[in-house]
């Protein structure tokens, strides 16, 4: 869950244009657009002047004026470039080099700048294409951009290569994958084969499975071309539903293509990182490619790690690794199976040997020792981690570490400290 905007920058005091200062509590209420910019990015210094005219006329026409604030939080590289860019923007700003900006940047996945994120007062993102709706919507007519169900998005109307048109029948009581995918684009093209044979031996495994086409082509014969190579049903391609295509994308998290989100039949991710999970099941055998709760590191789990808290236990050498292994699987399905009857969040594990690339990755980014064990519970979607150098690799230590984790008495510091 998110936490509140007013508790997000708790502690923090934001400037304002005037130079002054303000305390946190006054966001409490407020729906919130983070603007991600710096002064060294061509694009930023484009959308800038589009944005404060979208703020000077909200704060002078919109009824609802005292309900909104926008916090710049910047990639400048030095405070002088910060200053003279800010001077410039009539709304709050995060100060340079603040280090709640990493954690901004992960909770709300942004990867490129500029970027505009519409937040509720409760912290849940409203729209992480807040650039695209200030351009569509300079009045702030559709504000405060409340998200779609998902019923809504995906529509009632879905259509095959033969022309064939169906309704929302064909994906009920199913799972359900939606393929964000085009014909332009390369991996995609490569993956859609593979994709459909894992379709077709599900389907004829007499599995409840349907996928739903979610177009990115660039126009309506590019889309029937790709849609000919395709067994499934795609939402239909037109002008009038690009936004309903786009807000699928949106309301998913989809920041690349090809994307495969599974679904459960209540309309539930089952799996966001689709792709990966049937790139490495060829015949289907793992329908419905819930994410496991333990797995061994490696290049293809790594995606893993930045989608919920992760236990991680890196080992001296591959004969550890395979010692450990069948005990810490089994806490780990216990554990797990514990959480989910309880409606917690699970704890997944990854188990390594220190030595190999995945490994290297992670210590490097979370900025991790290089001596074996290494054990530590990572949180990187809020940006936080807990080594434990002094962790018990017998049955019972490792139960201690689950248990710790579900009584929230983990003692954790910042992500790069």
């Amino acid at each position: 869950s998110f936490p509140k905007m007013a508790d997000l920058f708790e502690g923090i005091d934001l400037l304002k244009s005037d130079g002054s200062k303000i305390n946190a509590s006054e966001l409490n209420g407020k729906i919130l657009a983070l603007y991600f910019s710096a002064s060294w990015c061509g694009p930023c210094q484009r959308f800038t002047p589009d944005l404060i005219e979208y703020y000077t006329n909200f704060k002078s026409n919109h009824p609802r004026k005292d309900d909104f604030e926008i916090i710049f939080v910047s990639s400048d590289r030095d405070q002088g470039s910060y200053d003279e860019y800010y001077a410039k923007m009539p709304w709050l700003a995060l100060p340079y080099g603040h280090s709640a900006k990493a954690g901004l940047s992960a909770r709300f996945e942004v990867r490129g700048i500029p970027a505009v994120v519409f937040v509720a007062e409760d912290g849940t993102p409203l729209s992480t294409q807040g650039r695209a709706l200030v351009a569509r919507d300079p009045e702030a007519q559709d504000w405060p951009y409340l998200p779609k169900s998902v019923p809504e998005l995906l529509g009632d109307i879905f259509i095959n290569r033969e022309g064939d048109m169906v309704g929302p029948e064909i994906h009920q009581n199913k799972y359900l994958g939606l393929y964000f995918s085009a014909h332009w684009c390369g991996p995609c093209r490569a993956f859609t084969p593979h994709l459909s044979k894992v379709y077709e031996a599900v389907k004829a495994a007499g599995k409840d499975f349907e996928i739903l086409f979610v177009s990115s082509d660039r126009d309506g014969a590019q889309f029937a071309e790709y849609l000919d190579d395709m067994p499934w049903y795609a939402l239909p391609y037109s002008e009038d539903n690009e936004q309903q295509r786009q807000g699928l994308g949106q309301r998913f998290g989809v920041n690349g293509l090809p994307s495969l989100v599974i679904l459960d039949a209540n309309l539930n991710v089952v799996n966001a990182n689709g792709r990966m999970a049937l790139a490495m099941d060829p015949t289907g055998k793992s329908f419905p490619w819930a994410p496991a709760a333990f797995n061994i590191l490696h290049p293809g789990t790594l995606p893993e790690i930045n989608t919920s808290p992760f236990l991680v236990v890196m080992l001296e050498n591959q004969d550890a690794v395979n010692a450990l292994g069948p005990v810490l699987e089994k806490v780990t399905k216990d554990a797990a199976a514990k959480a989910k009857a309880a409606g917690t969040t699970v704890l997944r594990v990854l188990l390594g040997d220190i030595d190999n690339n995945a490994a290297g990755v992670v210590k490097d980014f979370c900025r991790l020792e290089d001596d074996a064990p290494l054990v530590v519970v990572l949180n990187i979607p809020e940006q936080k981690k807990s080594p434990l150098p002094d962790a018990s690799l017998t049955e019972e230590g490792l139960q201690a570490i689950f248990e710790a984790f579900d009584n929230k008495t983990l003692t954790w510091k910042g992500l790069k400290e």
